[in-house]
């Protein structure tokens, strides 16, 4: 499976040398996502995604792995790809857990009720925040829906 973090040095101003970042880059690559692939690929006790949807959907999840390091105090939304990815890598809690502590040295926190009770607002801002580090850092342009993020949509 391809796990390469497609990123360029130049756009990353956020005052961390490139060894940093690359180091940040290959914690993220050398995670083990094989038993998240696994259960996204399965029809029956998973997504039933096809490989190219499995593979796009652990690489854009890893780009929004990386944000959360490189802006660990801004608020990020996940689209709904992003979402299902995250869901099925909690669900592995031992493996979650040990994740997120090599990277972040805590774990992440997952609030499936962002949006519901906050300020609009505050919705909207985060929002326009992550997809405007997306543009800038991978070139990508998320969408990120107006339904909730749990909602099981696939994103396709």
């Amino acid at each position: 499976m391809n796990t390469n973090l497609n990123l360029s040095l130049q756009d990353w101003d956020v005052g961390l040398h490139d060894w940093e970042i690359e180091s940040l880059k290959n914690k993220i690559t050398n995670l083990d996502f094989e038993p998240i692939a696994k259960k996204l690929l399965d029809p029956n006790r998973g997504q039933g995604w096809s490989l190219e949807q499995v593979e796009d959907g652990i690489t854009r999840y890893q780009q929004f792995l990386l944000l959360h390091s490189l802006y660990p105090h801004i608020r990020l939304v996940p689209d709904t790809v992003v979402d299902m990815v995250w869901h099925h890598h909690i669900l592995h809690t031992r493996k979650y857990d040990t994740d997120c502590q090599v990277l972040f040295g805590a774990k992440l926190n997952h609030d499936p009720l962002f949006g519901e009770t906050e300020n609009q607002s505050l919705v909207n801002q985060a929002k326009e925040t992550t997809r405007s580090l997306f543009k800038k850092h991978f070139g990508v342009d998320v969408t990120l829906s107006e339904c909730s993020n749990c909602s099981g949509c696939s994103g396709w």
